[in-house]
């Protein structure tokens, strides 16, 4: 009987409240969804630059938008610091620092102890922190700074999500990689950089093969596919190669080349339409081989350093991330010690206009359309931003100069062995740019 009673109160509370309570169940649905998601931070790829931003959480008080770039310094950009007003005390180190994929460098100030740096709700330890004029020294509003894997970290498991766009960062402990990763052994060097044993077996246009087993250094920071950079032995075989597609890199004075291939990973993986770029000029950089985000893309990429391994768990949807504005490589010009401008390299493609023009490497350019060829400022691209404008400003010329080949023909004035010659360029107006 008493049993009888307390049921039928207990019916008539839960129908009298019944909203409530099912708005209460309801939540706590959500919530329970919401949580597996909780360690997921979601990150964007602007095509403009390439680079992977996350939103990274500085003192719990402010978020930066960070590049995610594998093994890099954790790198703030000093302005960020000023405005955000993080404090870091007095450097310990002053010191000359930048990219190796540049000549330019910048004075930078390291610190031996970084602010509390948080991911989502994981909070992360960085020996040291970097700051430099960042946003400068790439002539970029973005990023608020660079962050990667800290050195040494073995409590966590590191997912880089292509799939959903997400970074989540796992505890090591228990975790497993899906069933159907590729699991390879990982590397460091001194600088506690990442590299991979990949077994790469690609099949050129022509049908010619080429097998490349290489350690790789994983650099999310790059947006190419592959990188062979000189003296690989590799370029060798790609230089006699002629469906090489010519890259204009940033600054204009400086190129790379890229082949579209088909691809075998681990004996048995295809990958279509893997692009090979190569690199006759190794600036900085001082490895060979390098995998870099647009072949991460084709994966979800597990960061293991517990166990010391690398997961590829390849996704379906894969899409090239391609920038909209570099067009092709047309030549490049170096100044010697007395002042001469000297063609250092002409594209060799069919369609280089100023190679079917007549242009070759070695002449000295004079002038182009009668102005003094030094005027154009070509060469001074590869300053920074601020030394460029100082550039133009004491040259008394202005940066839309620069754009010169805007016009439709060019008359080029240069000495060709002491000789004097003139080489007329019609210039290709539908020439297809945005093709990196």
């Amino acid at each position: 009987m008493y049993l009888n009673i307390f049921t039928y109160y207990l019916f008539k509370l839960f129908y009298m409240n019944k909203n409530k309570i099912l708005q209460v169940f309801f939540f706590i649905l959500v919530l329970s969804g919401c949580n597996k998601d909780f360690n997921r931070t979601y990150f964007t790829i602007n095509p403009e630059n390439r680079y992977i931003l996350v939103p990274v959480h500085i003192n719990d008080s402010v978020t930066a938008n960070m590049i995610f770039d594998s093994r890099a310094f954790f790198t703030l950009d000093s302005s960020f610091c000023v405005s955000n007003n993080i404090n870091l005390n007095n450097p310990d180190i002053i010191q000359q620092t930048g990219s190796g994929w540049t000549y330019r460098s910048v004075q930078g100030f390291l610190y031996d102890k970084s602010p509390d740096v948080k991911i989502g709700n994981v909070n992360l330890i960085y020996s040291n922190i970097e700051v430099y004029n960042l946003k400068g020294f790439m002539n970029c509003n973005q990023p608020d700074g660079i962050f990667g894997v800290p050195p040494q970290d073995t409590i966590h498991v590191w997912e880089l999500n292509f799939e959903h766009n997400y970074l989540e960062i796992h505890s090591a402990t228990g975790f497993k990689m899906p069933n159907n990763c590729f699991v390879v052994p990982v590397e460091e060097d001194q600088t506690y950089s990442f590299f991979v044993q990949l077994p790469i077996h690609i099949k050129c246009a022509n049908g010619d093969t080429l097998a490349m087993n290489h350690l790789y250094y994983v650099d999310t920071g790059m947006y190419n596919d592959l990188a062979v950079i000189y003296p690989a032995e590799e370029i060798t075989f790609f230089n006699k190669k002629e469906d090489a597609t010519w890259i204009r890199a940033a600054g204009g004075n400086s190129y790379s080349r890229y082949y579209t291939v088909n691809a075998t990973l681990f004996g048995h993986y295809h990958i279509d339409s893997l692009r090979v770029y190569t690199f006759d000029d190794p600036r900085h950089v001082t490895v060979k081989y390098l995998i870099g985000q647009n072949f991460l893309m084709r994966f979800n990429v597990f960061f293991d350093l517990k166990n010391r391994q690398m997961g590829f768990q390849p996704i379906k949807n894969f899409q090239r991330v391609v920038n909209p504005l570099p067009g092709r490589f047309h030549y490049s010009t170096k100044i010697t010690q007395d002042g001469k401008t000297i063609v250092s390299k002409i594209a060799d493609y069919p369609a280089n206009c100023f190679k079917k023009a007549g242009l070759q490497e070695g002449d000295e350019i004079i002038a182009v359309n009668g102005l003094p060829y030094i005027n154009y400022s070509r060469d001074y691209l590869h300053y920074d931003a601020n030394t460029f404008l100082n550039v133009l400003r004491d040259k008394n010329t202005t940066y839309e100069d620069y754009h010169f080949f805007k016009g439709d023909t060019l008359i080029f004035d240069i000495f060709r062995q002491r000789i004097p010659m003139k080489i007329i360029v019609p210039i290709d107006k539908t020439e297809c740019q945005g093709i990196d």
